[in-house]
């Protein structure tokens, strides 16, 4: 610009020179000379001018690529990934990274043949990816993604690869490909431990015959494993798999509680254990037994997914149906048992009663009426003087009597009259003084409350079983001393009878019970009442018997 203004200025100079000295043709040639110099001056100022401003915009885009090179770098730094590209002309293979996970490491080296990388392969995975090359290289394919394992210092590494072909060459061949190689050794490893546990739940849950459900109660889906539909007969994943099916499977009489319990126990996050009948395919209904819990909530800590098994308890439900018809069979022939055993011993008492009653009114008269008529056949005797005659008389007239008292005696043990006449204390002390007479014991009888109004068939039992337990002591204990308590109670009779005797083993004796022990235990029951009996090895026995009075 300032040679543009310097210019004119002597231009204008050189007019007026030349117009006061020069003719008018010298001053148009002088002229036209003058445009040229002005117009070369332009033109050169217009260069230099476009030369700067060219040098100042190359430098700023130099500044720029070199700015987007170092960026470049940085993000194929922080990505650890490979990026490469495959001059298909001279099948050139060109590397731009640094970790190298395509092939071995060698410095300062980032173009290869692609056989270099094909053969840095696993020897299973070579041929496919030379396969891979090859249709992209004859443009088969325009992009490719693969997976493969790459052998570096005797280590298998996997790596994915994905390219694409961004160029083609006049006549339509590929001419650049672009790809990119990730390292996903540790995720393959991951996968592969994951799939290795995934097949050992699988072989576990096929080995316990169990199903699993994953419930996402955010979208109402159920997914259930195979094994569930296995398990009742349809065509796997062929039903809608929502909540509502299920429930529309579950038996009748089973909806309303299964419902209400999976609810409930998702709504207070707790572990269920719900068992039901399903509905087959077959029309027919089986016992599975679903666990479960929630194992995810949403934002709001509400419940968002359940986790559970199904277990076919077909068969075990079957087997308890029939175990407790069976029970219930035995409950009852059971009580059919303890029934006709009550009445055998109201039999048997009848019986006794009976027996005693004749043997006390009509055997006992009899023989003392023959007592009489001898003792007056022995005063006629007597009068005769015949000593040996009368001996005799006398000694069969003893016998009778001797014979009427034990009719007596066994009368009284058939059945104890004096219980119905004096009540259960006096019978029961009439029972010790027979066992006193026939073996010498210390026996105490200590009796407290009344017991007038005790029920007659409570009464009779409360006497047998002391009657009993005497005998016992009498056979077996080897005892001195017994006592016998009568205690009664507002609501209950309570005795005991305690020997010092040598005692027994109470295990041992619950194995062989005596007829006797069982008597006194069935006589015990059917009166409402509780009998226990306490014992070992040379500290005695004591029994001890408790009878409800107001049933």
């Amino acid at each position: 610009m300032f040679a543009f203004e310097k210019t004119a200025y002597f231009f204008n100079n050189w007019l007026k020179i030349s117009s006061s000295s020069l003719g008018s043709a010298a001053i148009s040639q002088s002229l036209f000379f003058w445009l040229i110099i002005i117009l070369t001056s332009v033109l050169i100022a217009a260069c230099i001018l476009l030369i700067t401003l060219h040098r100042r915009k190359l430098s700023a885009l130099r500044n720029k690529v070199k700015y987007g090179e170092l960026r470049y770098q940085t993000v194929l730094r922080s990505l650890n990934d490979d990026i490469f590209e495959v001059d298909v002309e001279n099948e050139q293979f060109l590397l731009y990274s640094v970790s190298k996970n395509m092939i071995p490491n060698e410095e300062n080296k980032y173009t290869y043949r692609l056989d270099d990388v094909v053969q840095s392969a696993h020897s299973s995975d070579k041929q496919k990816l030379a396969n891979l090359f090859s249709d992209m290289l004859t443009g088969m394919i325009d992009g490719c993604s693969m997976e493969y394992r790459v052998v570096k210092e005797g280590r298998e590494k996997w790596v994915h690869i994905r390219a694409r072909t961004v160029s083609y060459n006049h006549s339509g061949k590929p001419e650049r490909i672009l790809g990119v190689c990730s390292d996903i050794d540790k995720r393959k490893k991951i996968e592969e431990k994951l799939n290795k546990q995934q097949e050992l739940y699988k072989l576990t849950m096929e080995s316990l015959n169990d199903a699993v459900f994953d419930y996402d109660l955010s979208r109402d889906e159920i997914t259930f494993s195979s094994q569930w539909y296995k398990m009742l007969g349809y065509k796997p994943f062929s039903l809608k798999e929502t909540f509502e099916k299920w429930i529309e499977l579950v038996h009748p009489e089973d909806k309303d509680s299964f419902q209400q319990t999976f609810i409930e126990s998702v709504n207070k996050e707790k572990l269920f254990n719900i068992e039901y009948r399903m509905l087959k395919a077959d029309g027919e209904y089986r016992w599975l037994l679903t666990r479960g819990k929630v194992v995810e909530f949403d934002q709001d800590d509400t419940p968002s997914r359940v986790l559970g098994t199904c277990r076919d308890i077909h068969q075990q439900k079957i087997a308890e149906q029939e175990l407790r018809a069976r029970e219930e069979s035995l409950r009852k022939s059971k009580s059919e048992l303890q029934d006709l055993n009550a009445r055998l011993i109201n039999s048997n008492e009848s019986q006794r009663r009976y027996l005693a009653r004749e043997m006390h009114d009509e055997f006992t008269q009899r023989l003392a009426v023959a007592a009489i008529e001898i003792n007056k056949l022995e005063k006629m005797l007597a009068e005769n003087s015949s000593t040996a005659i009368i001996d005799k008389i006398s000694a069969v007239k003893t016998d009778i009597l001797e014979l009427s008292e034990d009719i007596r005696k066994l009368s009284r043990h058939i059945h104890p009259s004096l219980l119905d006449d004096l009540g259960l204390v006096a019978a029961i002390r009439s029972e010790v003084s027979l066992v006193k007479e026939k073996r010498e014991l210390d026996i105490e009888v200590i009796d407290k409350g009344s017991f007038e109004d005790i029920d007659s068939d409570k009464a009779l039992a409360v006497f047998r079983i002391v009657q009993e337990a005497l005998r016992n002591v009498v056979r077996h204990s080897k005892a001195e001393c017994v006592d016998v308590l009568l205690e009664r109670k507002d609501d209950s009779i309570e005795v005991s009878v305690e020997d010092d005797g040598i005692g027994f083993e109470i295990d041992l004796r619950k194995t062989k019970e005596s007829l006797g022990l069982i008597s006194m235990k069935e006589r015990a029951r059917l009166t409402g009442g509780k009998l226990d009996i306490n014992s070992k090895p040379g500290s005695g026995t004591v029994i001890n018997l408790e009878i409800p009075v107001n049933d």
